[in-house]
């Protein structure tokens, strides 16, 4: 018996086919992981947060600056003094006025303001050591005279000295009187000197009165006056100091230059 070939199947299409295989997933090149790439971006986006953060800081303080220089400009009135009764202040340092809300200036070139609490007329020093009298409440000068001397106002009068005149002024500013201020002292005080004296060999200072004063007129110069009061001399001098009972130096200029003269008010030759 003829041996049997054995009868492959064959499929259809004629040729053997082998099975098909397990296809893995093809990776595109674009999906792949950059390391170096991935670090720079973290890099970077850690740089920025930093940025932004300290942006952040920035606009804030920046905030907080025009808020406060806001706050300054319109209600701050830290050493300042409120004056009259319509919202102004005085500012010492800078000489000026100001009006609150906004924090603006009103008058400048007004020193060493005075007033009592309460009033409306004040004293400043406008120049060249002379006073005037202004109103608190519109800033305007009573009138457009300067003092070497101005007082502050009592019972709606005002004591102020110019040149060698004395003049009492009302609140509205005019001039009730006028007159010579020869006779006004600001001090009057008795001359003494130190006799020495020396006993077993032990100095002794006594002090002893020279029986006459020197006053002191409202621009701080020194005469000599009589025991009742009668000016000797005028007030001429920076200061008057005894020698002895009877002689007296008295100072031009800070004692570079001065003359002699006696109780009398006569000089010395």
């Amino acid at each position: 018996m003829e041996d049997k070939e054995a009868i492959k199947p064959v499929q259809q299409g004629g040729a053997e086919q082998e099975p098909p295989r397990e296809q893995k997933p093809e990776i595109n090149a674009s999906e792949k992981k950059d390391y170096f790439e991935i670090a720079y971006t973290s890099v970077l986006g850690f740089l920025c947060a930093i940025l932004v953060f300290v942006a952040i800081l920035f606009a804030i303080a920046g905030i907080g600056y025009l808020i406060k220089q806001g706050y300054n400009r319109w209600f701050c009135t830290d050493r300042m003094v409120k004056v009259g009764e319509k919202g102004y202040y005085y500012n010492a340092e800078k000489g000026a006025f100001y009006k609150i809300y906004p924090n603006r200036c009103a008058l400048e070139g007004c020193k060493d303001l005075v007033f009592y609490e309460g009033d409306t007329i004040g004293v400043v020093q406008a120049n060249r050591n002379q006073y005037r009298y202004i109103n608190l409440n519109t800033l305007t000068f009573i009138n457009e005279k300067s003092y070497y001397r101005a007082d502050l106002f009592r019972d709606g009068r005002a004591v102020a000295l110019s040149g060698d005149t004395l003049y009492v002024i009302a609140i509205d500013g005019h001039i009730v009187s006028s007159e010579l201020s020869n006779w006004v002292y600001s001090e009057i005080e008795e001359i003494t000197y130190y006799d020495r004296s020396e006993i077993d060999g032990l100095i002794y200072y006594n002090e002893i009165s020279t029986g006459v004063y020197k006053y002191r007129d409202v621009y701080n110069r020194y005469g000599l006056m009589s025991s009742d009061f009668k000016r000797l001399t005028p007030a001429l001098y920076t200061d008057i100091v005894a020698k002895s009972k009877d002689i007296f130096f008295c100072e031009y200029l800070d004692s570079s230059l001065g003359i002699l003269i006696d109780k009398y008010g006569k000089i010395v030759k």
